[in-house]
């Protein structure tokens, strides 16, 4: 089973400067209905430095980090590399996801 990217889009209120911003994309089986969502940020090493300044450390998952903030150059790179994503079964390709963005159902376990 393949993957596609089917929408990216800024995630308001979360962060947003000029060295940063979160995003939310959807993306979901190719070529069939649904798609989940999943976040991550999109910062430089400025804005990196700036928060190893202000806490003393920063964990850097979910993160893309690039020279300067391009939201098309971003969607581009993420477009490529799920369609790249080969796996048998949907939730095995959300998993591969959930390793570079944090998937809407991450951490989720069924109640009983």
């Amino acid at each position: 089973m393949k993957a596609e990217l089917k929408t990216v889009d800024i995630h308001p209120g979360v962060v947003e400067d000029h060295d940063a911003i979160a995003i939310r994309f959807l993306a979901g089986p190719r070529g069939m209905a649904g798609e989940e969502s999943f976040d991550l940020l999109v910062c430089t090493p400025q804005w990196i430095a700036k928060q190893v300044n202000l806490t003393g450390l920063i964990i850097g998952r979910h993160k893309i980090i690039v020279d300067r903030i391009d939201l098309d150059a971003v969607t581009q790179y993420l477009r490529g590399y799920i369609a790249g994503l080969d796996e048998p079964t949907w939730p095995e390709l959300a998993a591969k996801l959930g390793r570079i963005a944090m998937w809407e159902f991450e951490d989720y376990h069924e109640p009983g």
